[in-house]
């Protein structure tokens, strides 16, 4: 298979991560000052183990009216990570994104450590390249 058919060459490889026990306060500055729309939670190893989005924020800390330097990442984080490999194919990750509902996936390596991310951008990207071969 084409290389460009991998995740791998359509990941983010400058993803940005924090950790659970991270003020709330923090990782919005974070995401505002970097332009992102969220931050992959990882363990003391680097493994991923959660995603903090702007939505979430808003819907857990803005709406209920909580101080955000007074509550962590991990009361926040959504833990249910879907999560693709650098070897997975594009149709693989896109078909994960799609059933799962979700707009940014993690992206591990062998050794299940976070090394990039994948968006729904991406994904797009990766399907205006396939119609332009086809073209």
């Amino acid at each position: 298979m084409d290389e460009k058919e991998f995740v791998r060459y359509w990941m983010n490889p400058g993803v940005i991560s924090t950790t659970r026990d991270e003020d709330i306060y923090s990782v919005a500055r974070a995401m505002r000052d970097l332009h992102i729309g969220c931050l992959i939670v990882v363990d003391e190893g680097d493994v991923p183990m959660g995603i903090i989005t702007t939505k979430d924020i808003i819907n857990i800390v803005v709406a209920e009216n909580i101080f955000p330097g007074d509550i962590k990442v991990d009361k926040v984080m959504s833990s249910n990570l879907v999560i693709a490999s650098v070897n997975d194919s594009m149709v693989d990750a896109a078909h994960k994104m799609t059933t799962s509902s979700v707009r940014e996936l993690p992206i591990v390596g062998d050794d299940k450590k976070l090394i990039g991310i994948l968006t729904a951008i991406d994904i797009c990207k990766y399907c205006a390249a396939k119609k332009v071969e086809r073209t």
